[in-house]
């Protein structure tokens, strides 16, 4: 391969000044000395070996020109033109304009790209991928305009925190929320990404005010905590006929002055909470849709300690199974339906405590003494105005 180029007198480093074909045979390692523009090589010193030494750069780094690119901590680089890129690390602060498209190809090492702990991408253009990259995000990515974390063959590994503003675009088979890693919808309306979820992963949902979000039902996720502090509309997460998981806690900690409700369509929906169920503020009208009602397992334990939980508004049957303990010590448990729904408690050693808050019209005192402290029945089932109560062994 014929190359010409620039040699920094310094270092007698050869500088390629223009794009090749394919890497130059010599290595490059580029990282920031300042604030700057991506594009600009004052931006960057660089080196033939990662340990140095090294000198001003005469050329800004690409994928074609170099070995390792670091904005390191305390810089802010910004990308002011499209450009292709790998082999990143973001120590610092990365910044990508509007109007700009930014791409991690396919490079020669195991991650092509890693946002570290300290790291943190402000994205207000388009970051993008290619078949056969891998990006790992242990930082913070702010997103407000487009991230397509969905390329067939890429890898996107989030153990950090995303938090979107916009149109973050991903696949099962792409991005991956692993364990202890966050994302927070801080938008209004528009969809989660298609992603897998670990279970102890967390989804929060924080910027509604008064359009419902997509892409919640039928898919698996983690934690998810609903908190919206300036919603004001009575919201949805539009649970339909496929089965929706949660596989850690849910979380009701606000509504605004709005209320949430996870099933607001005609036909019959079923939601998994394979963790704790916890109603801290907000009102939570679990279903609001007619015709057929919500079957709501809880695996972990039910905790109200304010706010409204309202089974259904609708004059509808629905049920739900507790296999953990029941506590409320304030807020507001009812069904304002007249139809009489089921409350399904189930499993020895289990406690049922009400000890604030409103309770209405459940009288559950025989039923819940004998499940707190005995455990030896087999069915014990209480009936009244507004639910079937069922304490199972």
């Amino acid at each position: 391969m014929t190359a010409t180029g620039i040699v920094n007198t310094t270092s007698g480093f050869l500088q390629t000044a223009f794009d090749l074909t394919g890497r130059s045979s010599g290595n490059a390692y580029y990282r920031s000395v300042s604030n700057g523009n991506w594009n600009d090589p004052a931006t960057w010193e660089v080196s033939a070996n990662i340990a140095g030494p090294y000198s001003a750069a005469y050329v800004a780094p690409s994928a074609a020109n170099s070995d390792l690119i670091q904005v390191q901590n305390g810089h802010t680089v910004t990308v002011t033109a499209t450009v292709s890129t790998d082999d990143v690390q973001i120590d610092g602060d990365l910044v990508i304009n509007s109007g700009v498209t930014y791409t991690i190809a396919n490079g020669s090492a195991a991650q092509d790209m890693i946002v570290s702990a300290t790291g943190v991408v402000t994205n207000n253009g388009t970051w993008t991928s290619v078949s056969g990259s891998v990006i790992q995000i242990d930082g913070t990515v702010n997103n407000n305009l487009t991230l397509n974390f969905n390329v067939t063959g890429a890898n996107v590994q989030v153990n950090g925190t995303i938090n979107n503003l916009s149109t973050a675009n991903g696949t099962a088979a792409v991005l991956f929320f692993n364990s202890g890693s966050v994302y927070d919808h801080q938008r209004n309306g528009g969809a989660l990404p298609v992603s897998t979820w670990d279970a102890n992963s967390t989804v929060i949902i924080s910027g509604l005010t008064t359009t419902s979000p997509t892409g919640i039902s039928g898919y698996s996720f983690g934690h998810f905590t609903h908190n919206s502090p300036s919603q004001t509309s009575a919201l949805t997460y539009g649970l339909t006929s496929t089965a929706t998981r949660f596989k850690g806690n849910f979380t009701m900690e606000s509504s605004g002055s709005g209320s949430l409700a996870f099933k607001s369509g005609t036909g019959a929906t079923t939601l998994n909470v394979e963790g704790n169920f916890i109603v801290n503020n907000g009102t939570l009208n679990a279903n609001i849709g007619a015709t057929a009602g919500l079957t709501l397992y809880i695996g972990g334990d039910f905790q109200q300690t304010n706010g409204t939980f309202n089974l259904s508004t609708a004059s509808v049957a629905c049920a739900v199974y507790y296999d953990g303990n029941f506590s409320v010590s304030g807020g507001t448990h009812t069904q304002t339906s007249a139809t009489v729904s089921t409350m399904n408690f189930r499993g020895a050693g289990k406690t049922f405590a009400v000890t604030g808050g409103t309770y209405t019209n459940t009288r559950l005192e025989l039923c819940a003494y004998q499940y707190a402290i005995s455990g030896g029945f087999d069915h014990q089932q209480c009936i009244h105005t507004e639910h079937i109560q069922n304490f199972y062994n």
